[in-house]
């Protein structure tokens, strides 16, 4: 029962910013998850528009005999790929990565901005709230999706939702290392934060496909089924975040901001000092931060290349049954991570997630790549499952213990900017070769590649002599800009890129 308590946070209730954290992750999990449906949606709507079939996404040709177009059946049982184009010439299949290719790069652009807001001034609840708000009205506005609409809903998701949704958790996880005292705590609100996160969207995953189950892909077909999902995420959501709004609090300027710099491009110069500081004087940290660039570019396409590859490829209509799956087996490897980091340690647990990840991308390529297939689509929703659930508990903390004290809001913003620098790129590689060849499985090759990136990158790290280099800072930390500044004694210490 203790371990229990311990895995769902119950020991940090009594905190009321430990609170915030938990509730936040349930509001924008609602939000979040509901793109899982949306995107199933999307993707019928894209082969309507491209003149082929809506669920399996086959051409509709002429029906010589009977004078006329073929109908959805027909042309499902013909089963010829088709050829139309949406959007300016992009084939239906390539709409969900290009979305989020665009998405990613306006992100990428972004963030380092929100980061020196976050770090330079005293507005970074302000951020956690507006950004919240804003990622609820464009969810808002997706409820409102049908085939005249659709692609307002793709450029809401890819420039307000998706760009909302990551400054608001950018925002809120800079408090993550500030609530807690010590190493354990951190750990603890880690893994607390992402079970509540996976545990809300489960249960909202298996509502939705509850009511779907219920009412029968008739009366509630995969289109309708995104609206409701869409509604239920607005509602549900609000309630969660008013706690986090109430409980959460003010944060003074971590950083002064440096003399002839503003905010806008002040993020950038400070990415690159940072960076640089970290290369030089952490440099195990700044490792696993260019690990964390293709590893966390490998997990981004996951999800959009999975309802590619559940509904086109192995011809499953609804993919949100294997979608609920994956999520079910997320939180057992979520409140699995601590064990894992136990009994392996920091290094060697992202080590295996990551060959989890992998092996379970190349059953794709190999083995999972056709209608009759799609029965070991199960194993490979376990796998991902198991690696994406353990992979961000286990990430951060491997991060924060080679990062050095004191600079916790900072090195979380550093690390949120890494994380997405390059998420844009696997979609962009998706695409084209979608585009060239035609073949959904041929594109899934970029996400194991790039997961072997990020293993090669954690294995070159150095965990003692950058444990060690870190943990000389640890007095620094949870201490404000002048005592950092004036150091153990009264006497200067180095701590920030800047000093």
């Amino acid at each position: 029962m203790g371990g229990l308590r311990r895995v769902l946070g119950w020991d940090l209730m009594h905190n009321g910013e430990c609170r915030a954290l938990m509730f936040a992750a349930g509001a924008r999990s609602t939000l979040f998850i509901s793109i899982l449906f949306l995107s199933t949606a999307l993707l019928q709507y894209a082969n309507e528009g491209a003149g082929c079939t809506s669920a399996k996404g086959n051409e509709i040709a002429w029906n010589e005999t009977m004078g006329r177009l073929q109908t959805e059946e027909e042309a499902d049982l013909a089963n010829v790929g088709c050829k139309g184009k949406v959007l300016g010439g992009l084939r239906p299949t390539s709409l969900l990565s290009s979305m989020a290719s665009v998405a990613n790069v306006i992100i990428a652009v972004v963030l380092p901005s929100v980061g020196a807001i976050i770090d330079y001034s005293d507005i970074r609840k302000k951020v956690v709230v507006y950004s919240f708000f804003y990622f609820w009205l464009g969810n808002f506005v997706q409820i409102f999706t049908s085939s005249s609409t659709w692609q307002i809903s793709v450029v809401v998701q890819a420039c307000v939702c998706s760009v909302s949704y990551m400054v608001h958790q950018t925002s809120i996880l800079s408090y993550l290392s500030e609530v807690v005292d010590d190493d354990d705590g951190l750990k603890q609100i880690n893994m607390a934060v992402r079970v509540w996160e996976l545990g809300i969207m489960l249960a909202f995953m298996i509502a939705v496909a509850a009511v779907g189950m219920v009412m029968g892909p008739d009366n509630l077909p995969v289109k309708s089924q995104a609206t409701l999902s869409q509604a239920a995420a607005c509602v549900c959501s609000v309630p969660f975040f008013m706690v986090t709004m109430r409980q959460l609090g003010e944060r003074k300027a971590k950083h002064k901001l440096p003399e002839g710099s503003s905010l806008l491009f002040g993020g950038i110069t400070k990415f690159k000092k940072t960076f640089r500081y970290l290369s030089s004087s952490y440099p195990q940290a700044s490792r696993m931060l260019i690990a964390a660039m293709f590893f966390e570019a490998a997990n981004s396409n996951v999800v959009n290349s999975s309802v590619v590859l559940i509904s086109q490829v192995l011809e499953i209509e609804n993919p949100s049954t294997i979608l609920l799956m994956i999520m079910v087996i997320c939180v057992p490897g979520a409140m699995a991570a601590p064990s894992i980091q136990r009994r392996l340690g920091n290094k060697m647990a992202m080590v295996g997630i990551l060959l989890i990840n992998i092996l379970a991308s190349v059953l794709v390529v190999t083995v999972v790549n056709d209608p009759e297939a799609a029965d070991y689509i199960y194993i490979v929703g376990f796998l991902y499952g198991v690696g994406l659930g353990a992979t961000y508990p286990i990430q951060r903390t491997l991060f924060l213990s080679l990062a050095p004290c004191g600079q916790e809001a900072e090195m979380f913003g550093i690390w949120q900017s890494c994380c997405l620098s390059i998420q844009w790129l696997p979609g962009v590689i998706f695409t084209y070769i979608n585009e060239v060849t035609g073949s959904v499985v041929s594109a899934i090759v970029v996400v194991p590649v790039f997961h072997l990136l990020g293993l090669i990158c954690v294995l070159a790290i150095n965990l003692e002599e950058g444990v060690a280099a870190a943990n000389e800072t640890s007095h620094l930390k949870h201490l404000g800009i002048e005592e950092r500044a004036a150091g153990p004694g009264g006497a200067t210490t180095k701590v920030t890129p800047e000093a």
